[in-house]
C-alpha cells in the first residue's frame, strides 16, 4: 500500500520563492526546515504546510514607514560640517589641536542634540 501526494495543479504547486518565504518568515520555521533534510517525516509536513500555504495565502502586510520629518535635519546636517572642519583644521602644517577640539565636542552635541529630537 503506497501514499501518493495528491496532484497538484501548476499553479497552486509551491515554487522556489515559496519555500524560500516559508523558511525564512521566523526562527522556527528554519530549524524546522534545516531538520526536515535529514528526517523524511519532517520533510513531509514542511511539505503539507508549504502546499497549505500556497493554497492559503496570507495578505500582504507591509510594514510602516517610519515618520518622516517635515522640516530639514539641520541639527544633523551642523554637526557634519562641524566634524569635517574639526578635521581640517588638523591638517598640517598648522594644525590648532584646541580649535578642532572645541568644535568635535560642539559637533558631538548637536549630534545628541539631534539624536534626542529624532532627527
Amino acid at each position: 500500500m503506497t501514499h501518493e501526494a495528491p496532484q497538484q495543479s501548476p499553479e497552486s504547486e509551491p515554487t522556489v520563492l515559496d519555500l524560500y518565504k516559508s523558511v525564512t518568515k521566523d526562527w522556527r520555521s528554519f530549524f524546522n526546515f534545516i531538520q526536515s533534510l535529514w528526517d523524511a517525516r519532517r520533510r513531509a509536513e514542511l511539505d503539507h504546510a508549504l502546499a497549505y500555504e500556497v493554497a492559503n495565502p496570507l495578505p500582504d502586510h507591509f510594514p510602516e514607514e517610519p515618520a518622516r520629518a517635515d522640516y530639514f535635519p539641520w541639527r544633523s546636517v551642523l554637526a557634519l560640517f562641524l566634524a569635517l572642519g574639526a578635521q581640517s583644521i588638523l591638517e598640517p602644517p598648522n594644525r590648532q589641536v584646541n580649535i578642532s577640539l572645541a568644535l568635535y565636542i560642539l559637533a558631538a552635541g548637536f549630534c545628541l542634540w539631534a539624536y534626542f529630537k529624532n532627527e
